[in-house]
């Protein structure tokens, strides 16, 4: 009861400023999907590297268990492996890269608010303003989708993972630890949340140009096929 109570406040509260958070997060998809393109990277990148950790001290263990010294060529290879998993995961502590070029561009050109793109993931007046947009405008679609049919359905289930995305940027790693997850767990658990974002973003961009220019695109491709045949036909020589 109290999440669809919850819900309700939400929809009201789009109801009354929509045209706000649509200005607000329309220009942000674009953002979301390059973070979540650079997210779904670390993402892999610490996959990788955790299965590097696991196999070097897994050698460690063993020579330790059968009674042989583990010497300080395993022992150093282990904390190499393990020095190297803490800096990719230092990574999100960093602007994504996409921010320090951006930010590097503006500052060359004068641009005022380069100082916007100096935070890391999720922290800043910024994130703590658009991120909760985007939990609205996502628990929106859940509830109240843009399309009828089948798109629909697509509409709910994306705006589903637009809400918990954004909850995992800002809160995913206390509740994994609140549930009992590992500390690498819970860290990973905001950078999904950014691949999360960045898919749902790219999706609702696409069917928001799709529903303004759809025609003229399905217009443009109509006469460029129409083109494409009437070439052939004209230089065709069999």
């Amino acid at each position: 009861m109290a999440l669809l109570a919850w819900m309700t406040d939400v929809t009201d509260f789009w109801e009354g400023h929509k045209e706000q958070v649509r200005y607000v997060t329309k220009p942000l998809k674009m953002a979301w999907i390059m973070s979540g393109v650079e997210a779904a990277s670390q993402l892999q990148r610490r996959w990788e590297q955790s299965r590097n950790v696991a196999a070097a001290r897994g050698v460690y263990d063993i020579r330790r268990y059968m009674g042989a010294l583990p010497g300080n060529r395993k022992l150093s290879e282990l904390i190499a492996e393990v020095l190297k998993s803490q800096r990719i995961q230092g990574l999100y502590k960093q602007p994504w890269k996409w921010q320090q070029t951006l930010a590097a561009a503006m500052k060359k050109w004068r641009i005022p608010g380069a100082n916007l793109l100096k935070n890391p993931p999720g922290a800043g007046m910024f994130a703590r303003a658009t991120l909760p947009a985007a939990v609205v405008t996502g628990v929106k679609e859940a509830v109240v989708p843009t399309h009828e049919g089948a798109q629909g359905w697509v509409d709910r289930g994306m705006g589903v993972l637009q809400a918990g995305g954004a909850v995992a940027i800002m809160g995913g790693a206390g509740m994994a630890t609140a549930l009992g997850a590992s500390a690498a767990v819970a860290a990973a658990v905001p950078v999904a949340g950014w691949v999360a974002l960045g898919v749902a973003g790219a999706y609702f961009l696409g069917s928001w140009a799709w529903d303004n220019w759809g025609d003229e695109i399905k217009a443009g491709a109509g006469k460029a096929w129409e083109g494409t045949k009437s070439f052939v036909e004209k230089f065709r020589f069999w």
